[in-house]
């Protein structure tokens, strides 16, 4: 299961992303369901900057014993996508379109044909919102 979210904000990161993950395991599981059918989840934070400034494409956080230097297999995962990463890959392409503020220089047609709406005040009400900053009305 994913969750996928766009950050604004770089305060509380990691509040954040665990508060999510925790509602996410949490409704995974019925009444009286062994944890073992608890499958793999997935938090993922899409921030605008590059909250640690090392221009990596995005920042994988697992459960980690910091005394004994190993991981605590969870199945459960938080990432953080830098917004500001920019890539020649599938992902730097993205975050360049997400950016974009002409449609002819987009690399992906289906965020293109979306962009009209998001300039406008309706789609900031369908979640247009990595465009905010950029629309004139």
């Amino acid at each position: 299961m994913y969750n996928f979210e766009i950050e604004n904000k770089q305060n509380a990161l990691g509040q954040r992303a665990m508060m999510n993950l925790s509602i996410l395991v949490s409704q995974r599981l019925k009444p009286k369901e062994p944890f073992q059918a608890l499958k793999e989840s997935w938090v993922i934070f899409l921030t605008r900057k590059d909250f640690l400034n090392k221009k990596e494409p995005f920042y994988p956080y697992d459960w980690f014993n910091r005394k004994w230097k190993n991981k605590l297999f969870t199945n459960a995962h938080i990432r953080f996508v830098n917004g500001e990463y920019r890539g020649n890959d599938a992902l730097g392409k993205l975050m360049h379109d997400f950016h974009c503020t002409n449609p002819d220089d987009m690399f992906y047609d289906e965020l293109n044909k979306r962009f009209p709406i998001c300039r406008t005040i309706e789609g900031r009400q369908i979640g247009c919102f990595f465009w905010d900053d950029s629309v004139d009305v």
